[in-house]
C-alpha cells in the first residue's frame, strides 16, 4: 500500500479541562482503521505505518529503520529554536517523513521556554535539568561517527569502573546529579552541534523498575499519548513513534505500548513520553505529502506553524 487512502479518519469530540482554566474545548482525534499486517510500507520497508486495536483504543505506529547498512539513510533532527522555520528549510532540501511535538514547554505560545535541559544544534536553550523528568534525548544530525540518538537515564546510578566492564554505565553523563558532568556535557553538546531535550523515560531496559507500572491508572486521564520507542529486532535498530489518539493514563498507555511492541517481536531499549498537551502536533508522510494527523487544533497556538519544538524524521538521500 502506498497511500493513506486505506486509513479512515474519524473526528471524536471530547471536553478537556486544564489547570487554572474552566473551558470546554474541542479535541479532534484522528483514528486509523485497522489494517492487516504491517499496513503501509515505504522505501523498501525502511518507513512503515501500521495500526493495532486494543479494546477500544487505537494505536498508530510509525517505524523508522535507523543506522543499519541495509537501511535507507533516515535521519532524525530536533528543533527548538525557530522550529517551524527550520522544518520548512529542511523540507526544501529533504523528504520529511514525520514531525511531532516532543519536549514540554513553559507556555503554549511559540516563545514558550523548554522545560528541562534543551539544546538545538549545539546552542543550549535551557541549562537547568528538570529534577523530576528522568530522560535526556540527544539527537545527532551531523556526526557520522556517533549514534543518531543517545538516551540518558538520569535515575540510573553510574558505576566508577573501566569502560570495557561497565559499558553503558561508564559512558553515562548525568548533568542533573553529577556536578562534574555539567561542563563536560555542555562542551560535548556544543562541540558536536548536538540537539537535546528532557522528558519522562517511562521504560529503560538498562534500569527497569517494575514498580512504575504497579499503578497504571495513577494521575490524570486527560490527554492523548505519544511515545518514542527505541527498539531492536534481529539486532537491527528501529525508532517507533507510538501514537494513541484517545485520552489515557500515562503509565497505562506506556504499559500497553510496551506489550504491543513485545508482541511484535521488538526488544525495547527505551520508551520516552512525548508532549501531547495543548500543542499536540503530528504530521506524517503518506506517500505523497506530509499530512496533518491532528487537525482542528484546540487553540490557535496549537499548530505546527507555532510549534515550540519538533522532533523530525527525514530521508537523507
Amino acid at each position: 500500500m502506498e497511500q493513506f487512502s486505506h486509513l479512515i479518519t474519524v473526528p471524536i469530540f471530547r471536553e478537556r479541562r486544564y489547570t487554572n482554566q474552566s473551558l470546554a474545548v474541542v479535541l479532534i482525534v484522528m483514528l486509523f482503521s485497522v489494517l492487516s499486517g504491517w499496513g503501509q510500507s515505504f522505501f523498501e520497508g525502511d518507513y512503515v505505518i501500521s495500526t493495532n486495536q486494543i479494546e477500544d483504543q487505537q494505536y498508530g505506529l510509525f517505524e523508522f529503520c535507523i543506522g543499519e547498512s541495509n537501511c535507507k539513510s533516515i535521519k532524525t533532527a530536533f528543533f527548538a529554536d525557530q522550529p517551524y522555520k527550520k522544518l520548512k528549510e529542511l523540507q526544501s532540501q529533504k523528504k520529511v517523513l514525520l514531525a511531532t511535538s516532543a519536549s514540554f514547554a513553559s507556555a503554549v505560545m511559540v516563545d514558550g521556554k523548554p522545560i528541562g535541559f534543551c539544546a538545538d544544534n549545539g546552542q543550549i536553550l535551557n541549562k537547568m535539568p528538570n529534577q523530576v523528568m528522568d530522560g535526556i534525548v540527544v539527537v545527532n544530525s551531523h556526526n557520522e561517527s556517533m549514534d543518531k540518538m543517545i538516551v540518558y537515564d538520569l535515575d540510573m546510578p553510574r558505576i566508577n569502573c573501566d569502560e570495557n566492564c561497565c559499558g553503558y554505565a561508564y559512558m553515562h553523563y548525568n548533568p542533573r546529579e553529577e556536578p562534574y558532568d555539567v561542563f563536560k556535557f555542555f562542551s560535548w553538546i556544543d562541540e558536536n552541534k548536538l540537539s537535546a531535550f528532557q522528558t519522562q523515560l517511562v521504560y529503560s531496559r538498562h534500569n527497569s523498575d517494575p514498580s512504575r507500572f504497579e499503578q497504571p491508572y495513577h494521575g490524570k486521564n486527560d490527554r492523548s499519548r505519544r511515545f518514542l520507542g527505541v527498539v531492536k529486532k534481529n539486532e537491527n535498530l528501529r525508532h517507533i513513534i507510538i501514537d494513541i489518539p484517545k485520552n489515557d493514563y500515562l503509565m497505562h498507555a506506556a504499559g500497553e505500548a510496551l506489550d504491543l511492541l513485545s508482541d511484535r517481536g521488538y526488544e525495547v531499549e527505551y520508551l520516552l513520553n512525548l508532549d501531547t498537551g495543548s500543542k499536540d502536533i503530528l504530521h506524517a508522510f503518506n506517500g505523497e505529502n506530509l499530512v496533518n494527523l491532528r487537525p482542528g487544533a484546540m487553540i490557535k497556538a496549537g499548530t505546527i506553524e507555532r510549534a515550540n519544538n519538533l522532533l523530525v524524521y527525514y530521508l537523507e538521500d
